[in-house]
């Protein structure tokens, strides 16, 4: 069966002498991974365009194993982000974070997303602001939209933290039997909300305080149950 679908390119790994498996994420099929033969001979016809973050129109053929290529067209390779080291470390981590979620469905959102944010970390040069709202935006949209208006235990409106593995606020009472809180006042609770409610562009311009960062990323980490992230390790020395 003949497939053609949109990816754009999480990993590529080396296989046998001259072959590649790509994992992706696809437009029309979710997480996605195939098998490019002959890729990384000189004269291969798809050797440019099967390089990590491009946007590619792929055409596959289906059978028992991996799906595999049969042709490549670079939409857009997103090729400044590998002229600074710190845009593609950043990237690297989008990448490795979506590697390491199930989507297997179809999801406009989060592939519209994902072209978004490599398309204005080419240009921007702080882009610590957009990758916050790339983890905040990505999981609300699995499911996990933290409550930011009541204690989500008990439902009153009063609030001392922010409960992680609850996933919204939360008060001193409540806050007594939850072992993974973060301090949280109003003004943070507003720019939570507004990272949520506003575009990348929006977010970039925001004053957005390092605790914040922190709270939105241990809370994606702890819901995608994954911590042990390479790129992470580099961003810690950025």
């Amino acid at each position: 069966m003949i497939v053609k679908d949109q990816i754009i390119i999480l990993k590529e790994v080396e296989y046998k002498d001259y072959h590649k498996i790509i994992h992706g994420f696809s437009r029309n099929n979710g997480k996605i991974s195939f098998l490019a033969r002959n890729a990384r001979k000189p004269k291969n016809k798809n050797i440019s365009s099967l390089k990590i973050f491009s946007y590619v129109d792929v055409v596959l053929y289906k059978g028992k194993g991996l799906p595999i290529l049969n042709n490549s067209e670079i939409i857009n390779n997103f090729y400044k982000i590998n002229d600074d080291y710190n845009k593609f470390i950043y990237a690297c981590y989008i990448a490795e974070l979506l590697n390491n979620i199930a989507i297997e469905e179809p999801n406009e959102k989060i592939f519209e997303m994902v072209l978004k944010f490599f398309t204005l970390i080419e240009k921007y040069k702080n882009i610590s602001n957009v990758v916050t709202g790339f983890e905040l935006k990505l999981i609300s949209i699995l499911g996990f939209r933290p409550q930011l208006s009541l204690c989500v235990s008990c439902h009153s409106k009063t609030y001392k933290s922010f409960s992680i593995n609850q996933g919204g606020l939360i008060c001193s009472n409540c806050q007594r039997n939850d072992d993974y809180t973060m301090k949280i006042n109003n003004k943070d609770i507003i720019n939570l909300k507004k990272i949520l409610n506003s575009r990348f562009e929006e977010i970039q311009e925001m004053n957005i305080p390092i605790h914040i960062k922190k709270i939105v990323r241990n809370y994606l980490m702890y819901h995608i149950d994954k911590y042990d992230f390479k790129s992470l390790k580099l961003l810690e020395v950025l």
